[in-house]
């Protein structure tokens, strides 16, 4: 239990109902002077009297305890089908990308095969010419 969660949620849910912090103590049921030590973290709670905060701002004792609205075992449920469907079609995707990453792999390799044949064909080339180039200077 987060002693400044509680205390932020006591002060909101005393503004959010535009009370004054002597209307708040009164529909408590206690002097301002208790009140204003329970916002100020100075008092222990008692399960009590944060009920009846909790009540006053139409909220959960847990909701005002935790500083948010707990998940019900429904939406956890769904949250979790959720989750799972998310997982699914990601894998799909991952396996996609994967599919094209192997496939780009292999035309690269490919590219690289034609660049080095293409390299050797410029090198006999090359080679050629230079023959060519003493044959004439030996008929010379």
């Amino acid at each position: 239990m987060d002693n400044e969660t509680i205390k932020s949620g006591i002060i909101k849910i005393r503004t959010g109902l535009g009370y004054s912090q002597q209307r708040m103590a009164e529909e408590l049921g206690m002097s301002r002077s208790t009140y204003v030590n329970i916002e100020k973290g100075q008092t222990q709670f008692v399960n009590e009297n944060l009920s009846r905060i909790a009540e006053l701002g139409d909220i959960s004792t847990e909701e005002l305890v935790l500083g948010y609205k707990p998940v019900s075992q429904e939406e956890l449920s769904s949250l979790k089908q959720e989750n799972e469907r998310y997982a699914s079609g990601r894998e799909s995707i991952v396996r996609g990308y994967q599919e094209e990453i192997s496939s780009l792999k292999e035309r690269v390799s490919d590219l690289e095969a034609l660049v080095r044949s293409l390299q050797d064909t410029v090198a006999a080339q090359k080679e050629m010419m230079a023959m060519y180039k003493k044959m004439r200077n030996f008929e010379a």
